[in-house]
């Protein structure tokens, strides 16, 4: 291996400069193209506290405190632009390719460390994230720092690389969570090289270890509090999946999120992980056949920091609960990177590590160019400026779910926001208190519409958001004005909004109640409620639902009901994968209900087919109707199980 950089001369300095001013300029490109999302508003508002309020207000919140406050003196110098919120993001972004022409280049030689800076620049994630007022790609860049200098104080044992250590890694555990672990797992190595090969460096090892420590005392109680918070469910991560652990592995090259109802996954993403992880394979199946102590010394480094960081996470969501979230290993990119880098350099010949980062080039050029001229965010911007030409001013703007609630309310501050928990986010715990004031929740509704003539009610079409008739009583006068407006998701987003205007008439409104009690439910994933007004039962439902299953049964209310037939249909996703699940033959695997079901079955039965044999083109709106009369209809619903496969 290469190792320790080689001296600086102009054409050296020049080559370097040319690869930061590139960073830059793909990183600063477009930061203001994307409409700001819920957690940037999330963001904002933490950093538009006080310095003293705002270590306050991270009670509310699951990440450690520097972000913030480093938010919060750019946004104190600059203002509070989708820009200037993004700057640190891509600052961070930028940063991370910049460790190749510091301690990057001396643990692993020049060729290394700018196929190093190369291969970070080919990561859509970083581009992705420069673009968001969140702390992933600083975090990132700390963590990297971290295990670069890392290594090199074991091997030179040089006091500035310690201070670097100590430095770097101190920032990642006050930046996020998941980097306090690879910091963690960081120095565990340093100190068992230490104690293992190196003792004449376990005295500053063990300085710096202290120093770290002693640094995140402050902190640590505020970690454990939170620990105890994830514990007691007030948290949002999916449960532990393989298809979690693959998204962990494929989170570098994809678009912004891997939700159900985003854009899939595509062949070339997949193909440069493939490549990805080939080229991690040959740099360590190398670096131990040729016996490069070095080499393979970094390269355990920056594999424990990685899997020690990914294994935590998988424990602690089977021990207390689900943690383990593909955005969190952001933090470890810089890492993963360098592993990649490496491989590249000792494949034979040359060129051919040159070779392999064009095709890392060119496998992503796709994602890249999507992220410069598509829409990854949800379209709250273009919904806000369609709004400013009818909204009146004291209009009140409504909202019951996150996705419509943060950018609203960073878009339109001059109106007044009111937002009430749905049933699925009300577990995340009190982060919308870092809104409040001005937002008002949960809490005077009747005064606030007392004296108002008109509202706005925002929903996102992700379907969380709780049916008007839950907000405001349908008997008190209010209706809806004119026609939705509906803003459709865009091609690489996964939903849309719809506003409708509702006006004070005095009179009852039109349409009754359909109040569902659902028993029999097994505790676990989501609830997709879905009420047809007619057919196909595959076509768009006249009202959405998704239900957090949270214990064995629940009531649920639909609202503004015309007479009319309608057929009723609970399915229970109970791996929270964002689907139904069906067996080869067609047959469900997972919990549902339908009004008329078991009639349909029975009747199906009674001429003639077998149970096993019955399929889903049973269930056709005309078998499932019933007639609906307000103004209240109740129905008693009881969910059925598919037995276990092997009774089959």
């Amino acid at each position: 291996m290469n190792v320790g950089a080689q001296p600086w001369t102009g054409r050296r300095a020049l080559a370097w400069a040319g690869v930061i001013a590139a960073a830059c300029t793909v990183y600063l490109a477009g930061i203001g193209h994307e409409p700001i999302c819920y957690d940037e508003v999330i963001s904002d508002a933490i950093a538009g506290h006080r310095l003293g309020e705002i270590l306050g207000l991270l009670r509310y919140d699951n990440h450690p405190p520097l972000f913030y406050l480093l938010l919060h003196g750019v946004r104190a110098a600059l203002g509070s632009s989708e820009w200037t919120l993004r700057l640190l993001s891509a600052a961070g972004s930028v940063g991370l390719v910049a460790l190749g022409a510091g301690p990057v280049r001396r643990l692993v030689g020049e060729r290394t460390a700018l196929l190093y800076a190369g291969v970070a620049l080919c990561m859509p994630v970083l581009l992705i994230y420069a673009h968001e007022a969140r702390m992933y790609t600083l975090a990132a860049c700390a963590v990297t720092a971290a295990a670069a200098h890392g290594a090199l104080a074991v091997r030179d044992g040089r006091r500035g690389d310690w201070w670097g250590l100590g430095v770097a890694s101190l920032a990642a555990a006050y930046l996020h969570n998941y980097a306090l672990m690879a910091a963690f797992f960081i120095h565990a190595f340093v100190l068992g090289w230490a104690l293992l090969r190196r003792r004449e460096r376990l005295a500053p090892c063990l300085w710096t270890g202290g120093l770290v420590a002693a640094g995140y005392a402050p902190w640590l109680a505020r970690v454990l509090g939170q620990a105890a918070q994830v514990k007691e469910g007030g948290f949002w991560v999916p449960p532990l999946s393989w298809r979690g652990l693959a998204e962990v592995l494929l989170r570098p090259f994809v678009y912004k999120e891997l939700y159900p109802g985003y854009p899939p996954v595509r062949p070339w993403m997949i193909a440069s992980l493939a490549l990805s992880g080939a080229l991690i394979v040959w740099g360590i199946l190398e670096a131990w056949r040729h016996r490069d102590a070095e080499a393979r010394t970094t390269g355990a480094l920056l594999l424990v920091a990685y899997v020690g960081t990914l294994t935590a996470a998988i424990v602690v969501s089977l021990v207390l609960r689900p943690v383990l979230f593909h955005r969190y290993m952001i933090v470890c990119t810089g890492a993963f990177a360098l592993l990649v880098a490496m491989g590249a350099a000792r494949l034979p010949g040359r060129a051919s590590g040159w070779a392999a980062l064009a095709m890392l080039a060119l496998l992503d050029a796709r994602t890249f160019r999507d992220v410069y001229t598509q829409t990854l965010n949800a379209p709250m911007r273009q919904v806000t400026d369609d709004l400013r030409y009818v909204l009146l001013p004291g209009d009140l703007i409504i909202t019951s779910d996150s996705w419509s609630l943060g950018p609203s309310m960073y878009y339109l501050p001059e109106q007044e926001h009111y937002h009430t928990d749905n049933k699925w986010e009300s577990r995340w715990g009190q982060i919308l208190e870092v809104l409040v004031p001005p937002l008002h929740r949960e809490q005077g509704l009747k005064t606030l519409l007392s004296t108002r003539r008109s509202f706005w009610f925002v929903t996102c079409s992700i379907g969380l958001a709780k049916d008007i008739s839950e907000i405001v009583d349908y008997d008190a006068g209010w209706e809806p004005q004119g026609d939705p407006r509906v803003w459709r998701k865009l091609p690489l987003g996964a939903y849309g909004f719809t506003a409708q205007r509702y006006v004070f008439t005095g009179r009852a409104q039109e349409g009754g109640t359909l109040e569902v009690h659902l028993t029999g439910i097994r505790p676990g994933g989501n609830l997709f409620v879905n009420l047809f007004d007619r057919p196909p039962l595959q076509g768009k439902p006249a009202r959405w639902k998704l239900l957090p299953a949270d214990g064995p049964e629940l009531t649920f209310r639909l609202g503004g009901l015309p007479d009319d037939d309608y057929a009723l249909i609970v399915l229970h996703d109970k791996n929270g994968n964002g689907r139904w699940d069906l067996d080869p033959q067609g047959r469900p695997l997972e919990g549902g209900f339908a009004v008329n079901g078991d009639k349909v079955i029975a009747d199906a039965v009674a001429a003639g087919m077998k149970a096993e044999n019955l399929g889903l083109t049973l269930f056709t709106f005309e078998n499932l109707k019933f007639p609906f009369a307000g103004p209240k209809q109740v129905i008693e619903a009881k969910m059925t199980y598919p037995p276990p496969a092997a009774a089959r």
